[in-house]
């Protein structure tokens, strides 16, 4: 999620801890209130930083080979991929996220009778 911080329209992306509700800036990866894990790619947080304009390219890169191991050639490969599509690495990580909580109300309220194929 990015928010409007003051006045002067400054952004700041957040994600909504399951556990709690708490909002947390991106790029943390326990909740501040509750502790909890929070389910945070490192795409999750290039994205929105890149698009933004408030990391350069280089510094995307930078944090994305550290953070996953790749060799700075495959990080930049990454990161072309997600500069190509601004936005789509958080659409498709929130699209999951939602779809996944669905499934598993669907299996609470279907119990042992509960089928992909239905769901």
């Amino acid at each position: 999620m990015v928010r409007i911080d003051d006045e002067r329209g400054a952004t700041s992306s957040y994600i909504t801890c399951e556990a709690c509700s708490e909002e947390n800036k991106l790029g943390s990866t326990r909740c501040a209130r509750c502790g909890a894990a929070l389910k945070v790619t490192e795409g999750m947080v290039v994205d929105p930083e890149l698009a933004s304009g408030d990391w350069s390219f280089d510094q995307a890169v930078q944090f994305f080979a550290h953070e996953t191991g790749f060799s700075p050639e495959q990080a930049k490969a990454a990161i072309s991929g997600i500069a190509l599509g601004p936005g789509y690495v958080i659409s498709y990580t929130a699209g999951r996220a939602q779809l996944e909580t669905l499934l598993s109300e669907y299996r609470a309220k279907a119990g042992a009778g509960a089928s992909l194929l239905d769901f």
